[in-house]
């Protein structure tokens, strides 16, 4: 199974997103194809990172796609 982590969401934006949402994930370096997921979990303890505070969200994706690579950045839009 492959997984996305999103580790900048921010304390304002967490609030907005729950267990079971849909996302789309667009890979960088592969701006063409949109995978389809939704979020598994969300970490309930925080990070700090320069100042601000910011927590984990785990995503599952549903489809693959063999030119994806563990490792590549992506751009997660919570649906």
């Amino acid at each position: 199974d492959w997984m996305v982590e999103t580790r900048d969401l921010s304390e304002l934006d967490v609030v907005e997103v729950e267990v079971g949402q849909r996302v789309s994930v667009t890979p960088d370096a592969l701006p063409e194809l949109q995978l389809s997921g939704f979020v598994q979990s969300i970490d309930r303890v925080f990070t700090e990172r320069s100042g601000d505070i910011t927590y984990t969200v785990h995503i599952r994706l549903d489809d693959v796609d063999p030119a994806l690579r563990w490792g590549m950045t992506v751009t997660v839009t919570f649906e």
